[in-house]
């Protein structure tokens, strides 16, 4: 699958699944309405990350961020949790979804740093992760509000891909952050076990907007295999 996206539009999102799973399985299997969720939020210092709060969790009306407690967590565009990792270290924190149906999700997000590509991720089976790509080391120099076009690619021949349900990409650009590639996955009801894929993300400067000390249409590409170990 090669879903492609200009960060000419301000605000936009493309969703990508892994080939074997319906773009209805996976969004319908979110934890939407459940009373209490856990969000493990890979992040690198001095980046951002989104969670996309009306994929994770769906008809969702607002966000109350009443226990998150400092500057660093705000809500966007009636859609984003931006967490904006400026700390000495990272720092855990909360927040509730409200819902249409007047219901509440708390949410307890809590922040591993990234030092490295993402290749391996331990969560418990009732844990959300969510992952920016664009935070590899490889992919540091690129400035995500260049004018860009991204790539994400997955499910190639030859490649390893075990227990990939749910496990979606999201390619987003939002105004004065910019773009953003992120990885999430919620285990199946029931799956305790480990997921394997492989992902290639590339990404393509327009001619002229390249930093000084790359080519003038510079390319920034990062692929990597993943394993994801589900605990109980």
């Amino acid at each position: 699958m090669k879903p492609q996206f200009s960060s000419r539009l301000l605000v936009m999102a493309t969703v990508v699944a892994f080939a074997c799973d319906s773009m209805d399985e996976v969004l319908d299997a979110g934890p939407a309405n459940e009373a209490q969720r856990t969000v493990r939020l890979v992040t690198a210092a001095d980046r951002s990350t989104l969670l996309d709060v009306r994929q994770i969790f769906g008809n969702v009306k607002g966000v109350d961020l009443a226990r998150c407690g400092g500057s660093q967590v705000n809500y966007i565009n009636d859609r984003y949790v931006r967490y904006n990792d400026v700390a000495a270290r990272a720092v855990d924190f909360s927040f509730g979804v409200l819902h249409t149906n007047n219901s509440r999700t708390d949410v307890d997000v809590v922040l591993a740093r990234q030092e490295a590509a993402f290749t391996h991720a331990s969560i418990h089976d009732n844990e959300i992760l969510v992952v920016n790509l664009l935070n590899n080391p490889e992919l540091s120099t690129y400035d995500p509000l260049m004018k860009s076009t991204i790539t994400v690619e997955a499910n190639k021949p030859g490649d390893t891909y075990v227990n990939t349900k749910n496990v979606v990409f999201e390619v987003s650009a939002v105004e004065n952050i910019g773009n953003m590639v992120t990885m999430r996955y919620t285990p199946p009801a029931g799956f305790v076990g480990q997921v394997k894929f492989r992902y290639y993300v590339v990404v393509d400067v327009e001619s002229g907007l390249a930093p000084c000390n790359l080519p003038a249409a510079a390319e920034y590409y990062s692929a990597h295999d993943v394993v994801i170990d589900v605990l109980e």
